[in-house]
């Protein structure tokens, strides 16, 4: 089966940039025929995340997305085109541009990497081109119950859910529990929509406990803000990031909005208790068994979660749970099997 993907690639490194790495890694591994049209942005955008969009580098970027597809299924006809989107306004729009010129015998799945809501916005015309790529689409992959609700609003018969994968997994769970909580931590860009604000305001109310946010610092924060029991590591490499998650007590993540959260799916591997907001997958992934996840979150309801967890024998199960759902559900062996499933089912 030849198949080809519309999807990211570094620079810069990242969520889908990543995740498409690790896919072209297993395909190159299984001698599985893929080919991918770079979508990543370009310009100073591509270095620089505070960078502002720029028209000329956007439009240059969607005439070289358009014009290298279009290479593609003239010279290596595909059996099916794997069509990743982030659903930004602007974003989708192109995506259905390009899904247009796409011969209509060529089978495409949507793969929307996001909560679906939270990104498409109320713009009229990026809400129309979101719906074209629906009802072009076989199949649409979704990340959460969240983005399949959306769908099936619009069509009940295209969304399936897929999650993301994870593909070195330790062969134990080596996950240190300690009497106390003295640790907690955060992996993910330190700003406003990740919920960083809300992780101070804990960290005030508990001196004696510390806090290091791992990741790279997106929103301006003064010194006065940032009490001495936090500690910012700034962007780190993998290796340091699990370093970070393997002394932590508990992994506090109350974000705003998430697709698929590959930050927890790492302190779920590496065994961390979590505390995490109910947004995008964190309630599928968590089943409130390997942490407790909070409707409407707030810094006294993280408060009294902490309590729940205070015990260690509490956080050890929770510790053995998440190390075990990962093993079970979130392997790469065992999520590329349901991207090959979906693949067969549309091109039968």
């Amino acid at each position: 089966m030849n198949i080809l993907m519309l999807a990211p690639l570094p620079p810069p490194s990242g969520g889908i940039a990543s995740w498409t790495l690790r896919f072209v890694k297993y395909c190159k591994k299984n001698n599985i025929p893929l080919r991918v049209v770079n979508i990543a942005i370009r310009g100073k955008r591509s270095s620089d995340e505070s960078a502002k969009r720029n028209i000329k580098d956007e439009i240059a970027r969607t005439y070289q997305i358009i014009s290298d597809t279009r290479k593609e299924i003239r010279k290596n006809r595909p059996d099916v085109i794997h069509f990743n989107t982030s659903c930004q306004p602007l974003g989708v729009i192109r995506d259905a541009v390009c899904a247009e010129l796409i011969p209509k015998d060529v089978p495409i799945v949507l793969h929307c990497r996001c909560n679906i809501e939270d990104q498409l916005g109320k713009n009229f015309f990026s809400l129309k081109a979101f719906r074209f790529l629906v009802k072009r689409s076989k199949k649409v992959i979704v990340l959460n119950r969240f983005s399949k609700n959306y769908v099936d609003k619009i069509d009940m018969d295209k969304a399936v859910f897929i999650p993301d994968f994870i593909d070195e997994v330790p062969d134990v769970n080596y996950h240190v529990i300690r009497p106390e909580i003295k640790e907690i931590g955060y992996v993910g860009h330190i700003e406003e929509g990740k919920g960083v604000s809300l992780i101070v305001k804990v960290a005030k109310k508990t001196p004696e406990i510390h806090y290091t946010l791992v990741g790279a610092v997106r929103d301006k924060f003064s010194k006065d803000m940032i009490p001495p029991n936090v500690s910012l590591t700034g962007r780190v490499t993998l290796d340091k990031v699990k370093q970070y998650l393997s002394k932590m007590d508990v992994f506090l993540f109350p974000s705003k909005s998430e697709g698929f959260s590959n930050a927890l799916l790492e302190a779920m591997m590496m065994g961390v208790p979590v505390i995490a907001s109910d947004v995008g997958a964190n309630m599928e992934m968590l089943e409130n068994k390997g942490g407790i996840v909070i409707h409407d979150i707030n810094a006294d309801k993280i408060l009294l979660a902490l309590d729940k967890i205070n015990s260690d024998s509490t956080r050890s199960l929770m510790s053995n749970w998440n190390y075990k759902k990962v093993v079970n559900f979130y392997t790469e062996e065992i999520v590329m099997k349901k991207y090959y499933s979906l693949y067969n089912l549309i091109t039968g």
